[in-house]
């Protein structure tokens, strides 16, 4: 349950944040603040989150997913740290472009991650919280949220 809990939370408090932040100072537009809090909480630190638990506890993300323990967890869990740090790098430099290929990168990993959960459902009826539960719905909403985040963006330039 606190799994499914953190992927909401990730999810939605960019979009508060950058709210308030907004209405606080108001010398931006809500793309600007939200693009950079969404990539920070979505790709960042999610990237670092899932990577750290998957190096540090790979058992329990075996059970969660409803997988055999298998050594390609901890693999898994060093693509998720480094694609993090990547992107937290690139907030750093506050170069948009580091931070759209950091973004690009996550979202299109998240969403082969949510094609093999949909595979995982169909074909091994893997219906576990870490497989058909918000992971499942984040994997997809992160890469298409940041696909309109990004376009919106280069429409308003």
């Amino acid at each position: 349950m606190e799994f499914e809990l953190f992927h909401i939370l990730i999810f939605v408090i960019p979009f508060a944040t950058a709210y308030f932040l907004k209405a606080w100072s108001g010398k931006k537009s809500y793309l600007d603040y939200l693009i950079p809090h969404f990539v920070f909480f979505n790709v960042a630190l999610q990237g670092i989150m899932a990577g750290l638990t998957q190096i540090f506890n790979p058992h329990l993300v075996a059970e969660y997913l409803n997988w055999p323990f298998s050594p390609f967890i901890y693999e898994l869990g060093f693509a998720n740290l480094a694609m993090g740090t990547g992107a937290l790098f690139a907030l750093f430099l506050k170069d948009l472009t580091a931070v759209w290929t950091a973004a690009a990168i996550y979202g299109l990993f998240l969403f082969f991650a949510f094609i093999n959960h949909i595979l995982q459902l169909y074909f091994e009826g893997n219906f576990s919280a870490g497989n058909a539960g918000a992971v499942m719905f984040t994997d997809l909403l992160t890469p298409v949220t940041l696909a309109l985040l990004f376009y919106l963006l280069r429409r308003n330039k």
